[in-house]
């Protein structure tokens, strides 16, 4: 059996320099988001894309640039709204923005008469101080479900550290010289990048029993080994399967995964331990139902060596009690096997067995999806299994990650 179930259990504005002063999003509470955002007018604000701020990327910030950032949404809406961060950042930002459709896949042209300017408390720029976020103005836009959006921003000052996502698997463009964000054509954008800037996430007025699961985890969440612009991580698959389904509620998928992310320590590449960016990752998502949790592998590979089994097994506990404090639902995944990386050794897999058997007895959690199991070698069970291998022993290809999100039973979410 690869999965068992378990018994449940506004924004202040101040004008500087033309634009808006955001201060930090307040986290709202589950009740709210059940029924509509606070100066939501009723509608159903429901998380349809999101990314993990997980660090900064230069020192000085961006001058006179423009990023087109491509996201690949889950759920449609009629409208939409967006989510700039600078979580990381020493400094305030000022930006403007604009949301869109493409004209293609791969292309940084628009659709005509799709580009939507983003406003802030009805002003066409925001400044965001240092480690907050600023949450957009709704626009009307027939945003799709499962197709790729525009999210272009523009700087035009140097602004510090600039906070992003890396690792992507995404393209997306850079223009220079001058306030492109409005562009149709993609003429200016002759520069590309594979990770998203100053962007947390995207919301649609969707139906009103539509709700958001959030995949918490790493760089096997975060898509490592999916392949750029397939869109063949397992929450992509997982929420092509809640699209299909044909019963149920509207249910998005938003990825709170980054790349060596862990459950118990910060790292300057990976971002703030899982237990720190709950609220911000996890519980602040509009809309949000569920949370299921892959996480753990990147504990076992800490140095100095030692059994942290205890440790990391009370930090899945105190991730399944913020969630259930909130009634959020709480399913967890086993650790996926790694041997074959250059940090594994026989401490380590002690170590995974040992959680992994915790995980199994359901413990905390509404349900478990047994990962381990879908995607081990069964002769090796240390070991990927080869198909399911993206090549480097650790991250699983995309048909491993289509197995593991096929895996998932989806009443339990």
């Amino acid at each position: 059996m690869v999965w068992r179930r378990f018994k449940s259990p506004v924004i202040a504005v101040t004008l500087v320099l033309g634009g808006v002063y955001a201060a930090a999003l307040p986290n709202p509470a589950p009740a709210d988001l059940a029924t509509g955002n606070p100066g939501s007018g009723g509608k159903n604000w429901v998380a349809t894309w999101g990314a993990s701020p997980s660090g900064t990327v230069t020192s000085r910030g961006f001058r006179d640039i423009t990023f087109r950032n491509v996201i690949h949404t889950s759920l449609g809406g009629s409208r939409v709204r967006v989510r700039f961060t600078n979580a990381f950042g020493t400094v305030p930002v000022q930006l403007a923005a604009t949301v869109g459709l493409p004209r293609s896949a791969g292309s940084a042209e628009a659709v005509l008469g799709s580009v939507r300017r983003l406003t802030f408390g009805r002003r066409p720029a925001v400044v965001i101080p240092p480690r907050s976020q600023a949450l957009s103005d709704p626009v009307t836009l027939t945003v799709p479900a499962d197709a790729d959006l525009f999210v272009t921003t523009y700087t035009p000052r140097p602004s510090g550290p600039v906070t992003y996502h890396r690792g992507a698997q995404q393209t997306s463009f850079i223009a220079t010289g001058g306030d492109h964000s409005a562009d149709l054509s993609g003429f200016a954008f002759t520069r590309r990048t594979t990770s998203w800037h100053y962007l947390t996430g995207v919301d649609v007025d969707a139906a009103d029993d539509a709700r958001a699961v959030v995949a918490l985890g790493d760089s096997i969440t975060d898509g490592a080994g999916s392949g750029v612009n397939r869109n063949a991580r397992w929450p992509d698959v997982l929420a092509d399967r809640l699209a299909a389904r044909g019963y149920g509620p509207p249910l998005a998928v938003v990825n709170a995964g980054i790349n060596g992310n862990r459950v118990l320590s910060d790292s300057a590449q990976a971002g703030p331990r899982s237990l720190a960016r709950l609220d911000r990752d996890v519980f602040a998502t509009p809309g949000l139902r569920t949370v299921v949790v892959l996480q753990g592998v990147n504990d076992l590979k800490q140095r100095p060596r030692l059994d942290n089994s205890a440790a990391l097994i009370a930090g899945l506990k105190q991730i399944a009690a913020q969630a259930r404090a909130r009634g959020v639902r709480i399913v967890c995944g086993t650790i996926t096997p790694y041997r074959g990386w250059g940090a594994f050794d026989p401490l380590g897999e002690r170590i995974r067995q040992r959680v992994n058997a915790f995980i199994r007895t359901g413990g905390p959690f509404d349900a478990v999806i047994d990962f381990d199991a879908v995607v081990r070698d069964p002769g090796r069970p240390a070991r990927l299994m080869p198909a399911y291998d993206s090549g480097d022993h650790l991250h699983p290809s995309a048909p491993g990650l289509r197995a593991m999100a096929e895996a998932i039973d989806l009443s339990v979410l």
